[in-house]
């Protein structure tokens, strides 16, 4: 199996075990369906040999549903929230790299107005999307890859849970 399709095979694992950290029941979906309001926020993560950006594309409906906060939130929170869900999503992938030997330098989740900063990466990285259905709202996850060409492969092992730490909880202020 090349490096691309491994690192596919454990962003879409990455997904899977976030969605399900923070409740949700996870169904694949072939087909984007916004409904509403979306929000959209990206991070990228680096080496020598690799560079990966997610970009996560969630509507105000699901974000207001899986906030650890009570209550009514405010537009800075909603924005808080999917920056913290990205970092969160890239740092699984990352956290599975590292078992890999491929140890990535993650920079800080950059909230996007609109789709225009995903759009200009698709012609410069091999692009992978999945949806999920979450609580009757569709979730957009996009993978960009670059691999260079001296890039080692990566190991077939099955990946080991990666469960073992608490997810952080923001507290209102």
């Amino acid at each position: 199996m090349d490096t691309e399709q491994r690192i596919i095979e454990l962003f879409d694992s990455a997904c899977i075990k976030q969605f399900e950290s923070l409740g949700c029941e996870v169904e694949g979906v072939g087909l984007l369906a916004h409904s509403g309001d979306i929000h959209r926020a990206y991070i990228e993560a680096t080496s020598e040999e690799l560079s990966v950006m997610l970009c996560l594309n969630v509507s105000r409906k699901l974000l207001l549903q899986t906030m650890p906060t009570v209550g009514s939130a405010d537009e800075s929170l909603i924005k808080d929230w999917i920056l913290e869900l990205a970092n969160r999503f890239l740092g699984r992938l990352k956290n599975k790299l590292i078992s890999h030997s491929c140890v990535l330098k993650m920079g800080l989740p950059q909230f996007c107005a609109d789709d225009q900063a995903q759009k200009s990466l698709q012609n410069k990285f091999v692009q992978t999307a999945r949806y999920f259905e979450i609580n009757n709202e569709v979730v957009e996850c996009c993978l960009f890859i670059d691999i260079s060409d001296d890039a080692e492969a990566l190991s077939e092992y099955e990946d080991e849970d990666e469960d073992w730490f608490e997810e952080s909880e923001l507290e209102h202020l």
